[in-house]
């Protein structure tokens, strides 16, 4: 949501593509949240790296910087990473 709010005046597509973005992470996460649920865990219970928010932090005046990092950067790593980490989920036993 952020995109949305923090970007003003940009096409009226832009913002109806964003909140599908939103729909869709929603989505994820609560796909997520209920994983860890299963396991006996919750989402905030490890600790993770914060790159997207020091991303978001970094390009907040800047909408061309945004679009870049989010989707050239994190977008491409969850590409790349989510192969490895199905395999390894299910090497532990996960037949989720």
């Amino acid at each position: 949501w952020d995109a949305v709010a923090r970007f003003p005046g940009m096409p009226r597509e832009y913002y109806d593509d964003w909140v599908q973005v939103a729909k869709e992470e929603t989505l994820h996460f609560q796909l997520l949240s209920k994983r860890l649920q299963e396991l006996d865990s919750y989402y905030g219970a490890w600790p993770t790296h914060d790159s997207l928010w020091d991303a978001a932090r970094t390009t907040a005046k800047d909408h061309a910087g945004r679009m870049a990092v989010v989707h050239c950067v994190h977008e491409a790593r969850g590409v790349d990473v989510t192969p490895p980490t199905i395999h390894k989920f299910k090497s532990a036993g996960d037949k989720a």
